[in-house]
């Protein structure tokens, strides 16, 4: 990915990419989502007039695509300044992919990416929930042992964890008590 270069819509370059998408017919406009990066060749645009180009940067603008990913080579020597304005204009990422990268590379390694951050968000939440249920269980394990006046334990099986409130019973006491819980 290093030899690809960001051609325009440099403002443009964290728009959200949640999912890949590959061009590979003209009338894509229908079939194209919100997040999506669109990858494709230039050979559309090689039979293509600049209005046309133009149009399509306008559409998946309009409809909230992360950019486009395009091998401009062999096909064109490089994108009209008039669609690279446009696309500077509606801050939407315009991408030359080097040509020997493969666009399943490209695909690939934007997938992995993805992946990698919605693994790591998903990790960071389940920390959170987790934090929170301790808490909250410990709150109510606090509660209900004020109100009965006696110790209280909570095993959750399911986290491998327990929750408890003994105060004043002694060590020995508490090991008898609650002996395979912990």
């Amino acid at each position: 990915m290093d030899d690809c270069k960001l051609v325009a819509g440099f403002k443009g370059i964290r728009n959200t990419v949640s999912k890949v998408n590959i061009m590979a017919d003209p009338d894509i406009i229908d079939w194209i989502q919100e997040g999506e990066l669109l990858l494709t060749t230039a050979y559309s645009f090689k039979r293509d007039n600049i209005e046309e180009q133009k149009n399509l940067i306008r559409e998946c603008s309009r409809k909230g695509l992360g950019g486009i990913g395009i091998k401009i080579y062999p096909y064109l020597h490089s994108l009209s300044e008039e669609v690279i304005n446009l696309a500077n204009h509606l801050n939407f990422s315009l991408i030359d992919i080097y040509y020997s990268i493969p666009l399943s590379d490209v695909m690939s390694t934007v997938l992995k990416e993805i992946f990698s951050k919605q693994a790591f968000l998903l990790e960071r939440i389940e920390k959170v929930h987790e934090h929170f249920m301790n808490v909250m269980l410990e709150e109510v394990l606090g509660i209900v042992y004020e109100n009965i006046k006696n110790p209280t334990f909570l095993c959750l099986d399911f986290l491998n964890e327990s929750v408890e409130k003994f105060d004043g019973l002694d060590d020995e006491t508490k090991k008898y008590s609650f002996k395979g819980y912990k």
